[in-house]
């Protein structure tokens, strides 16, 4: 029981996988209608083994004779341990992964009210951390989304919140008109819906200041190349800025590998700048922008995780590499003239 037996054995491994996945799922309803209570567990084991074995060493030696003729005998499978009638999970509205930057990020469930993983985590390699927008998060769990429409209606200002109620009605009514748009600002769409049934003007930066649950926000855990945290919280953008994550996302990003990425160069020895490179980082496709840096004695090619910014280095990386290239000739011009 709770994993403190000394037994080390196949089958406590196998049973304790079984449990974990099926803690999961309650997790992700957020209620405890999943597992079997401890009675119930407990009677799976008497049903199989002799009241006589009253120890640990008489226990292994009836295992070790009982295993010969039937080697899972105690090992369980999900239906011994799901509660009768208990709901199965149902992975389109509970996905086990979320579709995010091209990629597919694992959900980690937690039902812990209070502690800092309550919800829903998503582990992202910190190269991937840069192509993520809140616009995209914030769509979050499908199955906790009328939750999260009733709380946002709930916390918004009396004048605005008079023409939503009853706010739970309301909030299943708005879960309708977002069908289809995910592919939409979140809380831009939800403005639009709400503005409609309620029929007064809300902006997404209302919806914004109000605040929710935590579990109603995806928590994120920023992992570096070797596997460790470098960064975790429910607020992308302090995450983009933190040291640690900044950190990795560069040294992930650019390498001496990377189609695109040198430097010191002092001419055009390039025809025309790649709209994109799609590179893999620990495991992830990300799409990239090529740069031309200035660095003003020479530029640097490079690689970056946003376009605006990339188009923007460019500009005055390709100024600098005509001046680098006319220098000559306007020193030779020069010398013609005052000569």
């Amino acid at each position: 029981m709770h994993g403190r037996s000394r037994l080390k054995a196949p089958f406590l491994a196998n049973n304790a996988r079984e449990k974990a996945a099926l803690a999961a799922e309650e997790a992700a309803l957020r209620r405890h209608v999943v597992l079997v209570d401890e009675v119930e567990e407990a009677a799976f084991y008497l049903a199989r083994v002799p009241a006589t074995v009253h120890s640990l060493v008489a226990f292994e030696r009836w295992r070790r004779e009982a295993e010969r003729a039937a080697p899972r005998l105690l090992f369980m499978a999900a239906p011994d341990l799901r509660r009768r009638g208990a709901p199965l999970l149902d992975r389109e509205r509970y996905p086990a992964t979320l579709p995010l930057a091209g990629n597919r990020l694992a959900v980690e469930y937690r039902f812990e009210p209070g502690h800092a993983r309550d919800g829903a985590t998503l582990d992202v390699p910190a190269p991937l951390l840069a192509k993520l927008y809140a616009d995209e998060l914030d769509w979050g769990i499908p199955a906790w989304r009328e939750e999260k429409l009733t709380q946002l209606i709930r916390g918004l200002p009396k004048a605005l919140r008079r023409a939503l109620v009853p706010a739970p009605d309301v909030a299943r009514r708005c879960l309708g008109e977002l069908a289809g748009h995910e592919a939409e600002p979140f809380l831009a769409t939800v403005a639009g819906a709400l503005a409609r049934l309620g029929g007064h003007p809300l902006s997404a930066e209302e919806l914004a200041a109000v605040p929710l649950a935590d579990h109603l926000r995806l928590n994120l855990r920023v992992l570096d190349a070797a596997g460790a945290v470098v960064a975790e919280g429910r607020e992308l953008a302090p995450l983009k800025r933190s040291a640690g994550a900044r950190e990795s996302v560069a040294s992930a990003i650019g390498g001496p590998a990377d189609p695109w990425t040198r430097s010191p160069v002092r001419a055009f020895d390039f025809e025309s700048v790649p709209d994109s490179f799609e590179v893999t980082r620990q495991s992830v496709r990300l799409e990239l922008y090529p740069a031309v840096r200035d660095e003003l004695t020479h530029v640097s090619l490079v690689l970056l995780a946003e376009r605006g910014e990339a188009d923007a280095l460019t500009q005055r990386g390709i100024v600098r590499l005509l001046a680098l290239g006319l220098a000559t000739p306007l020193r030779h011009a020069e010398r013609l003239i005052y000569e």
